[in-house]
């Protein structure tokens, strides 16, 4: 089973809600500066339903997740957090180690995403569905894009670095599954921030 798909909706997750309401908003920006775009009414019309219906389509997918998620043991929840969705708040609630092996650890977040995999595809959330309902969506599309093409770990490099103790070893993280720090980050927010003082 591919689960690339998987990991990009994981991946997304957190930001899931933002995303939908972003595409509502481009729909409504679409439909204010309609009279501007230079096509007729009924491509505009089509542009318009499908930011909305995109909308749509990240709400529902984030309710199947979040049913999904609630049937999850301790550890699971606390293994997709460290490895997909890196919020710290959360991360504090469950602490810093982990009582398994580094082996362990690989073959539970294996095991947890074909779980996710199959669990999601029980819902009709398939790969070609997917591919087809959120082929508009450019924060998903760029994230499964990334990992079809070996670059994941650029996808958790731009996340702060926070290490991990496993029980019965000195092992204090890995480059393959450890975010690093986000230092441009924090250099294109701050100089986004001149540029709009500029302007």
């Amino acid at each position: 089973m591919n689960a690339e798909y998987v990991k990009a909706i994981l991946y997304v997750y957190p930001m899931m809600e933002a995303l939908a309401d972003a595409a509502r908003g481009a729909a409504k920006n679409k439909a204010l500066l309609s009279y501007r775009s230079g096509y007729d009414a009924l491509h505009d019309l089509e542009a318009v339903a499908e930011e909305i219906l995109l909308g749509d389509r990240l709400d529902g997918l984030k309710t199947v997740l979040d049913c999904i998620l609630a049937g999850l043991s301790k550890e699971e929840r606390f293994l997709l957090e460290y490895r997909y969705f890196r919020r710290k708040r959360e991360l504090k609630k469950f602490g810093e180690e982990l009582v398994c092996s580094e082996r362990s650890y690989f073959r539970k977040q294996n095991r947890l995403l074909m779980k996710i995999a199959s669990r999601l595809a029980a819902k009709g959330v398939t790969e070609s569905y997917f591919l087809k309902a959120f082929a508009n969506s450019v924060c998903l599309m760029k994230v499964y894009g990334a990992i079809g093409s070996g670059k994941e770990l650029k996808i958790c490099a731009r996340r702060e670095k926070r290490t991990l103790r496993f029980q019965g070893s000195k092992f204090s993280g890995g480059a393959d599954f450890l975010p690093c720090a986000t230092n441009t980050a924090t250099t294109s927010t701050a100089t986004a921030a001149s540029v709009m003082r500029t302007i």
